[in-house]
């Protein structure tokens, strides 16, 4: 008879009875003292009549007592279900109510127990249940996996990866997650002494290093991160690491043996284990199968795949019986292979040519449209229904703006109306899963073997859209639809169609309101433009709202000097204490792959010179109050250097530190000029322009208008002789500035600002704690991170922003907020972000800094499904951002507060649309070096058309590099469960990372 793991401890027992079992904070037991206080619990669990088959929950601290408890309720034959103490009242209760223990131990049990040493009989089978342990589904509610003796037997086999008797192991993992549970069963049954970290230890590596040095620690499980922080700072002082909470990227070392594990809860623990001996530049594999288990690559048939091709991780061997009260998902999931049963882990690798299994991702999820899961063979199924249709197949497609739409493919005996077919099928299907479009079919096309060749059929057209074309009725729908062509620069814009699903966000609504504003005298709050997303709703809406005139922005009277703006005396303030920062700073270039004429380029710049105020501005202090100067006749001289005559390589070089050079020029605000520039000519085809621009007189948006009318000067200059008309100004920046003063002078606007953050402010702002590396210092050095979000995930992303009736920006700030309460552990979040500033129609072609710092402040409600949440803070930022104009500073000197810490920062560059030009040759990249930093840890995200890019820009006086790489890929595996697991709640995402590469929580 093989030893089970009782029969494995009590040999540990017998043997070295005074060796040290388990260790937690100042608590020592060994392994004698745990075998007779665990007898004590199993025998009071007998004397209850508690025993094989019933399930027992823990709800103890992590410490000596969880692992007496744990080894107690072993022995009397139950099994047991750990609770962690952090859990909510209303989880607990849904897995009491869901395990129905047969008894709860908790503190009051452990006090009142007696010293007694009750005769035990040990008569478990390996069929019997050992563990129950609860994980987050992607049901929302977390799931009980059934683990019996036959699984932990079976891990105790492989999972401690060089360990021996001989060491003493680390564990700082949760004992409510598998991973916590399987290496405090695995080290009993070697003989290892455990080391239990405390909470305050487990989350500081410094304070791991300062535990391993003083307790002699020789081995432990350190999250890849952990592993990371550790190797740089403690290489050498263990013997052996495993590692696997994620899908490990980068960790080697040469004085410690690594470990990588694979495993799942249905696995109880590690399957598979391969040791990191040298640098894997393409990935660290996953490792073999232990000899307790079988993997197998399946494709979606149960058929193995060739070896370097992508299949189905499926494990057999070491498994869970199922889950609790779920057999539908049992039988899903669990599945007689070669007849043993086989768990199908939802994970997909290959096996490489050494033998060794690399994960690759999480398998694939059915059709998601606006975030709701849709199965189309049901609307397949309703279309068959309706009279003359004999063929049906749906499809769903994604357009030019990553949205994913339905599209039904008809054999119909006659023509038919796509406005019938939408109110029938609408009869039977909610309103997400009835297609956009409607294609009539002569036949559908097939595949040599007869089925429907999916991949041949037809791109819908826009008179295919299920949306029929509805042109506009009055003369309000017709203003409205042409600025909605405009915002959304769409030839063609009916009265049904959506805002959202056309390409709209928050940004182009803003746009959007000014322009109803100014053409129909009419204002309308942002948000009820996002609840009334089309034409039709929107022109009753109009209708209903009493006129307020637009106020026009005056110019100013022409004078010596004009009032500031409060964004420009902001950083007017800065500079002064900081007079030598560089913070402010906005560098850029363009980079022709063409020869160029170096007089064009003088040109064009002194053309957007002359044509912006803002290039011709400086300050000064007049009469104890801080003024812009606007200069007259100032021409721009482009500094001009030739590195022709050097090697590409060296120019290459010298170009660069000439940009990194001028990225940290240090300006003068009060002589000005505020701008600088650089034409480096590195071959006879390739030219650099470079410039760097203070950002007290320009902004991101003012980059995208650089940017824009640069392009189409020179386009000019080279084809036309400079014959180009751009849009005459109506205004300048010092008009707008002039004008803003006079408009926060007013009562009316200054009283609804001040209402709207009393509501907000209780007696101060709510302080945001980030887990720092280092003390604070003065410090303001920074670096970047980057991480982009494939498009798969982007699009899902932009299904919940359509079901929520709002916007990308929406779903990614409020991912943002939520991954900062999961990160701090707090429910309070502020944080700032940048408000555009630009609401008034009149300013959007002008160059200047109209950027307002704004405070959002939202409680996270972990029992809120992620789609909810959304819903809520867009609702309470649109609030916040009709007062966008109000400035902070004005705001904390009325309601008598501190100005507020902020440390967090997320802003969303997407600007409106670029006019396109013939600018092929032509590059335009703005520079992300960052020299100061202006919060301990800024979010900037650019979406492009398949893919969203987000750059972390984070004081690394503060930060550990490792540590923002954790930080940023953690979230990306957050971003990722958000997409695909809309239903669920805040608590569940954050207690489901790291669910796709393994099993341990950090």
């Amino acid at each position: 008879m093989e030893k089970n793991f009782l029969m494995h401890f009590q040999s540990i027992v017998s043997g070295n009875p005074d060796k040290a079992a388990v260790v937690f904070d100042r608590e020592r037991l060994s392994y004698s003292e745990l075998d007779t206080r665990s007898n004590t619990i199993a025998g009071e669990l007998y004397a209850k009549g508690i025993g094989k088959g019933d399930v027992v929950s823990i709800f103890l601290d992590r410490g000596v007592n969880a692992i007496v408890a744990m080894l107690g309720v072993l022995k009397s034959g139950a099994a047991f279900c750990n609770i962690n103490l952090d859990y909510p009242q209303k989880r607990v209760a849904f897995i009491l109510n869901d395990v129905k223990p047969k008894l709860i131990i908790d503190e009051s049990f452990i006090n009142q127990l007696g010293v007694t040493q009750p005769k035990l009989k040990q008569n478990i089978s390996p069929n019997d249940l050992a563990v129950v342990v609860y994980t987050s589904g992607s049901t929302g509610k977390p799931k009980g996996v059934l683990l019996p003796h036959r699984a932990l037997d079976l891990s105790l086999e492989g999972m401690m990866c060089g360990c021996g008797s001989e060491d003493s192991f680390l564990l700082p993992s949760p004992l409510s997650f598998i991973g916590g549970i399987a290496y405090v069963l695995a080290s009993l049954a070697a003989g290892i002494t455990l080391h239990l970290t405390t909470e305050q230890v487990r989350r500081d590596v410094g304070l791991i290093i300062e535990y391993i040095q003083k307790h002699n620690v020789t081995a432990g499980f350190l999250p890849p991160r952990v592993a990371r922080l550790f190797l740089e700072r403690g290489d050498g002082l263990l013997r052996v690491i495993i590692t696997g909470a994620e899908k490990v990227s980068f960790v080697y070392s040469k004085k410690t043996r690594i470990f990588n594990v694979y495993g799942a809860s249905e696995t109880f623990g590690p399957v598979t284990s391969f040791e990191i001996n040298e640098i894997h530049e393409n990935g660290i594999p996953i490792g073999k199968a232990f000899s307790s288990s079988r993997i197998y690559l399946l494709d979606d048939n149960g058929n193995h795949v060739p070896d370097g091709q992508i299949g189905e991780i499926c494990v057999s061997g070491q498994v869970a019986d199922g889950y609790v009260n779920l057999p539908s998902i049992t039988d899903e999931r669990f599945v007689t292979f070669n007849n043993s049963m086989m768990y199908k882990s939802g994970d997909l690798g290959r096996k490489r040519n050494d033998g060794n299994i690399e994960y690759v991702q999480r398998k694939g999820w059915m059709v998601k449209i606006r975030g709701y899961r849709v199965e189309p063979s049901e609307i397949e199924s309703s279309l068959l229904e309706m009279e003359n249709v004999r063929e049906a197949v749906v499809i769903a497609h994604v357009d030019e703006n990553g949205n994913t739409y339905l599209c039904a493919y008809l054999v119909t005996d006659k023509e038919f109306s796509v406005s019938e077919y939408r109110e029938r099928l609408g009869e039977s299907l909610p309103e997400y899963m009835v297609p956009s479009y409607y294609v009539r079919m002569e036949s559908l096309p097939l595949t040599p073997n007869g089925k429907i060749d999916r991949m041949t059929l037809p791109l819908p057209t826009r008179v295919t859209a299920g949306t029929e074309y509805v042109a506009p009725r009055n003369e309000v729908e017709e203003v409205l639809a042409k600025i909605w062509k405009d915002v959304l620069n769409k030839e063609k814009v009916g009265i049904y169609d959506n805002f959202f699903e056309l390409g709209g966000h928050s940004l182009k609504g803003m746009i959007m309101a000014s322009k109803i504003h100014k053409k129909l005298n009419i204002e309308i709050p942002l948000g009820e433009l996002f609840k009334t997303p089309n034409i039709a709703g929107l022109s009753k809406l109009v209708e209903s709202v009493i006129e307020s005139p637009y106020k026009s922005i005056e110019i100013a009277e022409e004078k010596e000097y004009y009032d500031v703006s409060y964004a420009q005396l902001r950083m007017w303030i800065i500079n002064q204490t900081q007079p030598d920062s560089t913070k402010f700073n906005i560098p850029g270039r363009f980079i022709f792959n063409e020869n160029i004429d170096k007089n064009i380029i003088q040109s064009i710049w002194n053309t957007l010179v002359k044509r912006h105020d803002s290039f011709r501005t400086r300050f000064e202090e007049r009469n104890g109050r801080v003024v812009q100067v606007i200069e007259k006749g100032i021409i721009l001289e482009v500094g001009f250097i030739d590195l022709t005559s050097m090697p590409l390589d060296d120019a290459g070089e010298e170009r660069e530190r000439v940009y990194e050079e001028l990225s940290e020029k240090i300006f003068n605000l009060n002589t000005g000029p505020l701008i600088d520039v650089k034409l480096i000519k590195v071959s006879e085809q390739i030219y650099d322009v470079l410039y760097c621009l203070h950002h007290i007189i320009a902004d991101g948006w003012s980059i995208n208008v650089l940017r824009k009318e640069f392009l189409l000067l020179h386009e000019a200059y080279k084809e036309k002789n400079g014959a180009v008309e751009l849009t005459p100004l109506r205004v300048q920046y010092k008009d707008f500035s002039e004008w803003q003063n006079g408009i926060i002078r007013e009562s009316e606007f200054s009283d609804a600002a001040k209402d709207f953050w009393k509501k907000q402010i209780n007696e101060e702002f709510p302080i945001l704690n980030l887990p720092f590396d280092q003390r604070r210092s003065d410090s303001k050095t920074g670096n970047s991170y980057l991480v982009s979000i494939d498009k798969t995930v982007k699009y899902k992303l932009k299904e919940i922003a359509q079901s929520c009736d709002t916007s990308l920006y929406m779903v990614l700030l409020t991912s943002f907020i939520a991954f900062l309460s999961d990160l701090t552990k707090q429910n309070e979040i502020l944080i700032g972000t940048a408000a555009s500033g630009r609401e008034h129609e009149d300013i959007q072609g002008i160059i200047g800094c109209f950027i307002n710092p704004v405070v959002l402040i939202n409680v996270v409600d972990r029992e809120l499904e992620f789609t909810d949440l959304v819903k809520k803070i867009n609702d309470s930022t649109l609030n916040a951002l009709k007062y966008q104009s109000y400035p902070l500073e004005l705001i904390v000197e009325e309601l008598n507060i501190k100005y507020p810490n902020i440390t967090a920062f997320f802003n969303m560059i997407n600007f409106g649309d670029i006019t396109d030009v013939n600018a092929d040759s032509i590059e335009h990249r703005p520079v992300h070096d960052i020299v100061d930093v202006k919060f301990d840890l800024e979010w900037y995200v650019t979406e492009h058309l398949n893919a969203v890019q987000i750059m972390c820009v984070y004081n690394k006086g503060l930060f550990e590099p490792t540590t923002i790489e954790y930080i940023m890929n953690r979230y990306h595996q957050f971003a990722t469960l958000l997409s695909e697991n809309t239903k669920m709640t805040i608590r569940d995402c954050f207690e489901s990372e790291g669910e796709d590469f393994s099993f341990f929580d950090e």
